[in-house]
């Protein structure tokens, strides 16, 4: 997808991307995970993607973010990826967003309290 987006907007959804798929990947990683964990993980995968696809061509590489988040397991990761979604006025944000919001909002609903 080419698309002209601010830099902060990009960081954004760079962040919220590698939120995600950090903690999809946690999940995985947990070989005593039940069930519903591994479900986490593949929602947030999932999210993940279509985030991803809000981005333009040149995707820098997810394993380069900075900060990385500490002390968060699955369900923080993903309910920091929830926080850096409202971080932008609705005018800002880029066509599909809402499908992530959406998507994002179901991921955050499963989650255990």
């Amino acid at each position: 997808m080419t698309t002209t987006m601010s830099p902060d907007m990009r960081a954004t959804l760079t962040e919220m991307a590698a939120l995600l798929t950090l903690a999809a990947s946690r999940g995985r990683a947990n070989l005593d995970a039940d069930l519903a964990q591994h479900t986490l993980s593949v929602r947030a995968q999932l999210v993940a993607s279509r985030v991803l696809e809000l981005l333009p061509d040149e995707l820098p590489p997810l394993d380069d973010f900075e900060p990385k988040p500490v002390g968060l397991d699955q369900i923080g990761l993903i309910f920091a990826a929830e926080a850096a979604s409202r971080r932008h006025p609705i005018e800002q944000l880029p066509a599909g967003f809402s499908q992530v919001v959406i998507a994002l909002g179901d991921l955050v609903n499963e989650c255990p309290r």
